[in-house]
């Protein structure tokens, strides 16, 4: 089942390790509360920006607002599977 975040803070981007840090905010798409605030890059991570472009995950900057759409995976990781960026 896959779930979106709508308008969450970016607090920190680790390009390193492809991980992305928000501020926790419940779900939408079910009842989830996202169980953690680290999400993990998948390598086929769709991201873009206001202006619809596609843009590398370098683009992504502590404080943006963004909405994720993400699956959970094994061992309870949260794999995104897109994201774009409001501001």
């Amino acid at each position: 089942m896959s779930y979106r975040l709508l308008d969450v803070k970016v607090e920190k981007v680790n390009l390193d390790t492809g991980r992305l840090v928000i501020k926790k905010k419940k779900a939408v798409g079910g009842n989830i509360k996202c169980p953690r605030d680290i999400f993990v890059l998948d390598p086929a991570t769709l991201i873009t920006s206001r202006s619809n472009q596609t843009i590398p995950f370098s683009e992504i900057k502590a404080g943006n607002r963004v909405t994720i759409d993400f699956v959970k995976i094994k061992d309870n990781k949260l794999l995104i599977k897109g994201i774009s960026v409001l501001s």
